[in-house]
């Protein structure tokens, strides 16, 4: 979520948000990570690059629980959030 209009830049796609909740998604590829930022006027406000994360293509067992990550300055600001498969 926003609290302006923003870029916010997913695994090197950026895509231009308005302030507010904006859904996006990415494609992985075996053995990606994620990390997301958001930026205005050309300054990052937040940034998350979760550790442990990695993107299994075959996964002996599957884990249908999603892995979050958040990163914020504190509970008031903006937040990025990172969804994928956790294995």
């Amino acid at each position: 979520m926003t609290m302006a209009p923003s870029s916010v830049t997913i695994n090197a796609q950026t895509f231009s948000v308005p302030a507010g909740l904006t859904k996006l998604s990415v494609g992985l590829s075996p053995g990606d990570t994620m990390r997301g930022t958001i930026s205005r006027g050309g300054a990052d406000v937040v940034c998350v690059h979760p550790e442990g994360y990695s993107f299994e293509a075959n996964p002996r067992a599957y884990n249908f629980n999603a892995f979050v990550a958040s990163s914020g300055r504190n509970s008031f600001t903006e937040h990025a959030f990172v969804l994928g498969n956790a294995q």
